[in-house]
């Protein structure tokens, strides 16, 4: 979650926050914290007198904890299962030996064969329609959602995600519902649909907090702070964050407060703690690589190597970028890798490697393009055109800021509209244009001038010292920022959108991109009209399930739906 922060004439090519990835932490039984109960699994395993059924349905246990320990052991114990059950003819645990397979070759960030193990699996799945079956099917259904969200196959995804829902549903299996919505959000957030990711998120919340789901509740309120900040409402996002880090405090998930710590390291920078916000990012760093976290070394990596950028020592950033890099570019994470190479980029033009740095943008608008992400490839125009500058071309600088700040205008986002600008400016002024930089300059003057972090500063200040001296009290004590939101309350969809994004500016560009992501508007009240609006902090819109297409922050490309990695449900 670090952010490139940059000179006037720099523009805002900074990460936007991370997301909390506890759809895929929380969703494995953590059985591997429980060496008693492992024993007793093998036992009845080896056990020849017990039924097969059992014996088998202990060997999957045994690979679902083993997922968490030795992938390698948990992929070979799964194509055990695998046999074992077809020996039985047992037709669900085939089809449970290969979706482990898969699960297994998922963690591993290898899609392709997973993708085929699960396809295999619904083969079996498919034979019978009872809830036993239709439980695993839908669980079946969010992994494949998983694996083609990090081949950045966003509508494939979200047509297996709602499918996955509507098995769940049949089968009664509430739990599953509760990692679907989780994963639903996942997807919005990245294609930058921040209502509709909050809509889901807290319908994830409100599920897990009636099936007794801590881990999930404190998994969705980091997402959800995680898409307040990014556009730039600082105070419900640190509510949101600090009532995640409670919670995931009290139940001991260390990858989860890990998370957390990321964002509240962005928090910190916004308000100009820079060198506490490294010292946080440093400490989730350690603590995802004490539990060979990968993906939480990816994005913590990536941030604190922004941070150092920020932090003017750009050789050191742009060592850790292209560690995180390779971790990401080894895992096929394209959802998590536009971030770090436009960052990247960004550091390679400042340090005088220009021709690595135009590269690497490239890269980025390229993957951008591809999972319809519109304020990175905005922001990557941007930085592109400077490169360009650097280069002496400054007519190519014009093309690609114009066609960056076309984007940023249609899609109303302050920050890369700023950059852009500010590109353009520059470019014009180098061309000898005068009027037209002068043009672009105001602008560009205007959205900068409408920076300012001393509210955000107070209202970190302020929750800081509430967590420290009432833990247990703070999801209570936490109302600043929703009686804010209640004095909006008459305004239509549109002014939030409008002011959604004019906010971005207000997290200084840190939170909205440049690209972004790890494991993280307001309260979403239920239905109460035939269109289906809900109330979120005192302003309406629609639950995005019902809305038209010309709605494009809540339209459904398709009829799509789930992003978790479940092993067992």
């Amino acid at each position: 979650m670090a952010y490139l922060a940059i000179p006037s004439q720099e523009p805002t090519t900074m990460p936007r926050p991370l997301l909390l990835l506890f759809v895929l932490f929380f969703s494995f039984p953590l059985v591997a914290q429980e060496p008693d109960r492992m024993e007793k699994m093998w036992r009845i395993y080896r056990d020849t007198e017990a039924s097969n059924r059992k014996r088998l349905e202990a060997l999957h246990e045994i690979v679902s904890s083993m997922r968490s320990m030795d992938l390698d052991s948990s992929l070979t114990l799964a194509k055990q299962l695998r046999t074992n059950a077809k020996e039985f003819k047992d037709t669900l645990m085939i089809g449970l030996g290969y979706r482990d397979m898969g699960l297994a070759y998922l963690m591993m960030r290898s899609s392709e064969p997973a993708l085929a193990c699960m396809d295999t699996a619904r083969l079996y799945y498919s034979v019978r329609q009872d809830p036993e079956f239709l439980r695993d099917a839908g669980a079946l259904e969010s992994n494949v959602a998983f694996a083609l969200k990090n081949m950045g196959r966003m509508d494939q995804a979200r047509e297996h995600y709602r499918k996955s829902i509507a098995l769940h549903e049949r089968a009664k299996d509430e739990e599953g519902v509760v990692y679907c919505y989780s994963g639903m959000g996942r997807i919005h957030q990245i294609q930058g649909h921040s209502d509709s990711a909050l809509f889901y998120y807290q319908k994830g919340v409100d599920l897990a907090e009636k099936l007794d789901m801590p881990n999930m509740v404190g998994g969705g309120y980091g997402n959800m702070g995680n898409v307040y900040a990014e556009t730039g409402r600082i105070g419900e996002a640190i509510d949101m964050t600090y009532r995640s880090l409670a919670i995931l405090e009290k139940a001991g998930e260390e990858a989860g407060v890990a998370a957390c710590l990321t964002t509240i390291s962005d928090l910190k920078r916004t308000t100009g703690d820079k060198e506490e916000a490294l010292q946080l990012l440093q400490r989730a760093y350690r603590m995802y690589e004490g539990a060979d976290y990968r993906q939480g070394m990816m994005t913590a990596g990536s941030s604190i190597g922004g941070m150092l950028m920020e932090l003017d020592r750009p050789d050191s950033a742009v060592v850790m970028l292209e560690k995180a890099l390779a971790l990401e570019r080894e895992g096929d994470v394209k959802d998590l890798m536009g971030r770090t190479l436009l960052s990247l980029g960004t550091v390679y033009r400042i340090v005088g490697r220009a021709a690595d740095a135009e590269k690497i943008l490239k890269e980025a608008i390229t993957l951008a393009q591809e999972l319809k992400d519109a304020p990175s490839e905005a922001a990557a125009l941007a930085s592109l055109g400077r490169v360009d500058l650097e280069l002496g071309h400054a007519d190519l600088a014009v093309v690609h800021c114009a066609k960056g700040l076309s984007i940023a205008d249609r899609i109303t986002i302050s920050t890369e509209r700023q950059s852009n600008c500010e590109c353009l400016y520059l470019a014009y002024k180098s061309k000898g244009e005068g009027m037209k930089a002068l043009k672009f300059h105001e602008v560009f003057v205007e959205v900068r001038d409408s920076l300012t972090s001393e509210k955000s500063l107070k209202q970190l200040t302020q929750r800081d010292m509430m967590y420290t001296f009432g833990k247990e009290q703070l999801a209570d004590s936490l109302q600043f920022a929703s009686d804010l939101a209640q004095l909006e309350s008459e305004r239509t969809i549109e002014a939030l959108r409008a002011d959604q994004n004019r906010n971005r500016a207000l997290a200084n560009g840190s939170w909205r991109h440049t690209p972004a992501r790890w494991w993280w508007c307001v309260v979403l009240l239920r239905s109460k009209t035939p269109t289906r609006t809900i109330r979120e902090g005192g302003r309406h819109t629609r639950d995005p399930s019902t809305s038209e297409p010309n709605e494009p922050a809540l339209h459904f490309q398709c009829a799509q739906q789930h992003q978790c990695i479940r092993a067992t449900q």
